[in-house]
């Protein structure tokens, strides 16, 4: 299984701290050729959802 999941993303930025990890619930479907399903000559617009698990702070923590 050559998946890149799970993914964690870490990001911290002026007191604001986001860690999240994300585990799809299913396998990646691919459609088309190589995976690619292009709908019409201009940019596409991917989108896709992935169940997330994380936290996020403000601030210091005491």
């Amino acid at each position: 299984d050559d998946s890149v999941f799970p993914i964690r993303l870490r990001a911290q930025e002026d007191g604001i701290v986001v860690d999240l990890s994300l585990t799809p619930l299913k396998p990646m479907v691919l459609q088309g050729d190589s995976g690619l399903s292009q709908k019409g000559p201009g940019p596409g617009t991917p989108r896709t959802t992935t169940p997330t698990r994380g936290w996020r702070r403000r601030g210091r923590s005491a």
